[in-house]
């Protein structure tokens, strides 16, 4: 669920006489007020959401010119119970377009007309420049009988809210989450219009993040096997739909090789974790991750918007064996292993079927039979394959004289693997 934010920036424009052919048009002062209704004098680690500290104004004609342009900084903003506000002087019955954009921390330079501003990007240099309040962009028209304009702004960043849901885990299983961070995170944004990141290069190597401390609510109840919530933000990237296929959260995996999984925005929490069979090493960490949007197919994190995510392991927490579901820090408490049937040596004849099947222990850890080496020996004519549908064992039909091997891997925490040899008569 999402719910869009808006500020409202109020501007009153009291105006004097208009242009005559020959003569310079009178000025008065007008003010702009940016009312947000906060108490600046509240801080925290998370960013003052309606916080106002500088506006860059750009105010063009009609057809796109640019009229003025001016950076209006913290101290020359008044301070007051309804938010801040400066003065302005302008032209009697001259329509015209305003825009605004806050929080950049310096004066936008290169602006000739509006396709300048409308492709300008603004660029955070780490995922967590807050500390003069989240960048905001806004747009109004001033008709010319008009003697106020509203401008609304809206954030630049998206807040993603998440909490745990420990409901459905099995009883005795330790879940306490050490850190939460957002891969995937633009470092710009274009100011108006939608945006996404444009390449690699324009993704922070790791986004904006919460750890230890910052993650207590996550582990402390709200109400019973329900944690606190806590946020995080993230500048719009909105990737669109890349997974038209994808029917459940569990298809929402991007291949590695997949230059779009670079650019896609993620959540990734790592946990200590503990059960009747497994726990995390030292310094280890069980880790989850997903891909945030709207559902399965979607990549979308829209700017302004409030997106409320819970977090709901079930069973022991590590049924999943993907990219979301890593266990590569996890232990097991007994003997881990594979066990190969009917064996690791196996002679048959030409024509005949046999079947190879492999165990693990732990249970519900990664198997799988490689490939390459069963691609290989088909392509010598070795033998044909069907691999069994849990991708646990496979049919092998003898076709020609030689030898060949099947190899088997098991993931963590069993991390072991063996090899068939096959002997064909």
């Amino acid at each position: 669920m999402r719910n869009c934010l808006l500020i409202t920036i109020t501007t009153l424009l009291s105006m004097a006489c208009g242009r005559v052919e020959g003569i310079v048009p009178d000025e008065s002062d007008f003010t702009i007020r940016f009312y947000t209704g906060i108490d600046y004098t509240t801080k925290s680690k998370d960013p003052e959401e309606t916080y106002i500290h500088d506006i860059n104004l750009f105010i063009f004609d009609d057809k796109g010119n640019l009229e003025d342009a001016r950076f209006i900084d913290s101290d020359k903003l008044t301070m007051t119970d309804k938010g801040a506000e400066t003065s302005f002087r302008w032209i009697k019955d001259k329509s015209c377009m305003a825009y605004a954009c806050a929080n950049f921390g310096y004066k936008i330079t290169g602006i000739e007309n509006l396709g300048d501003l409308m492709s300008y990007r603004y660029h955070m240099a780490y995922p967590d420049e807050y500390s003069r309040g989240i960048p905001m962009s806004g747009k109004a028209k001033k008709d010319k009988a008009s003697k106020s304009l509203t401008i609304p702004l809206t954030r630049m960043m998206a807040k993603i809210s998440m909490n745990i849901d420990r409901t459905a885990l099995a009883a005795g299983v330790q879940y306490s989450v050490r850190s939460v961070r957002i891969g995937g995170s633009p470092k710009s944004a274009l100011a108006f219009g939608q945006s996404k990141a444009t390449g690699n290069t324009d993704i922070f190597s790791g986004g904006f993040s919460k750890s230890f401390t910052e993650t207590y609510n996550l582990n402390i109840d709200k109400k019973p096997g329900i944690s606190e919530e806590i946020s995080l933000y993230m500048l719009e990237n909105m990737q669109g739909d890349l997974l038209p296929k994808a029917k459940d959260e569990k298809d929402k995996i991007l291949e590695s090789s997949d230059a779009l999984s670079e650019v896609c925005s993620y959540i990734e929490i790592k946990a200590e974790y503990r059960s009747e069979s497994m726990y995390s090493r030292p310094d280890e960490y069980l880790v989850y991750r997903f891909y945030l949007g709207d559902g399965p197919k979607n990549f979308d994190i829209e700017r302004n918007c409030n997106y409320h995510l819970t977090v709901k392991p079930e069973k022991d927490g590590i049924v999943e064996n993907s990219w979301r579901v890593d266990k590569t820090g996890l232990a097991y408490y007994g003997d881990a292993h594979i066990t190969i049937f009917p064996g690791n040596y196996i002679e048959g004849h030409v024509g005949e079927k046999v079947h190879i099947w492999a165990e693990v222990t732990p249970k519900g850890c990664r198997l799988e039979f490689g490939k390459e080496e069963l691609e290989f020996d088909k392509s010598r004519g070795i033998y044909d394959y069907k691999m069994d549908k849990d991708g646990h064992g496979v049919t092998l039909e003898l076709k020609s004289r030689g030898s060949g091997i099947v190899y088997v891997e098991a993931g963590t925490p069993t991390s072991d693997a063996a090899m068939v040899y096959i002997e064909v008569n």
